[in-house]
């Protein structure tokens, strides 16, 4: 019955790490229509449920509610439109990057090491140690990247898309009760998580909210940060420390 239960927990997660890397992909129309139609906010409502009694889970997700409830009388090209707009003038350009999406800049910026690389990258590096540790990491995992993947591999939305995988893979081992080797992929997350994500969520989170025109991407980078914090501090969301 325990390992049914955290199967059920780690695919509610795998979800919103799914979301949460489409929502920091260039926005589609299939996206862009999830939003309109409520599946994005129902869905991570649902996951953050245990701690939406939070100021910073309220605010995020009163954010997102807000702006669906702004795109259902929108056209979904509309909608979409309303959201590329945003994500390039945050991270894309042209010109200077207001939150660019690279782990190795971030990790530069604030002089962090990268684990297992050593060394400290010059400053504004992008595909730097960070991007070789992590693509070497999704490779161990049997992460593969699409062959016309061009981008760094430290992308915020591919370390999310990775977060997502791990999840399911943890999840399909507890569905067989094969218990040792679910163990071993959630601390091969909780490693990813603690040495990647969690270094530097909180760093972007500040750019994004500094910056942004809509409430939506605050609101989603305010949500990935609170469940990363919750796994690493005890695995789950509702031990995740509270910023309100």
């Amino acid at each position: 019955m325990e390992s049914r239960c955290d199967e059920l927990l780690t695919r509610t997660y795998g979800v919103a790490y799914q979301l949460f890397s489409q929502g920091f992909s260039r926005p589609t129309r299939d996206f862009a229509q999830n939003v309109r139609s409520g599946v994005v906010g129902r869905a991570l409502a649902f996951a953050f449920s245990p701690v939406a009694s939070r100021v910073d889970v309220g605010e995020a997700l009163d954010k997102l509610n807000a702006f669906e409830q702004e795109a259902q009388g929108q056209a979904v090209n509309e909608a979409r439109l309303q959201l590329e707009v945003d994500f390039n003038r945050l991270f894309v350009g042209p010109g200077h990057l207001l939150a660019p999406p690279y782990e190795s800049i971030y990790l530069s910026r604030h002089q962090l090491e990268v684990p297992s690389q050593g060394g400290i990258d010059p400053k504004n590096t992008i595909d730097g140690r960070a991007a070789l540790n992590v693509r070497d990491i999704y490779r161990e995992a049997g992460f593969r990247l699409d062959e016309t993947y061009r981008d760094s591999a430290d992308a915020l939305f591919l370390e999310l898309e990775f977060a997502g995988h791990l999840c399911g893979k943890e999840a399909d081992a507890l569905e067989r009760d094969s218990l040792d080797e679910a163990a071993a992929v959630a601390r091969s997350r909780r490693e990813f998580l603690q040495n990647h994500l969690g270094r530097w969520l909180p760093l972007i989170e500040v750019d994004i909210a500094r910056h942004a025109a809509l409430g939506f991407y605050p609101a989603m980078i305010a949500l990935a940060r609170v469940l990363v914090e919750g796994e690493l501090c005890d695995g789950s969301i509702s031990t995740s420390p509270s910023l309100g």
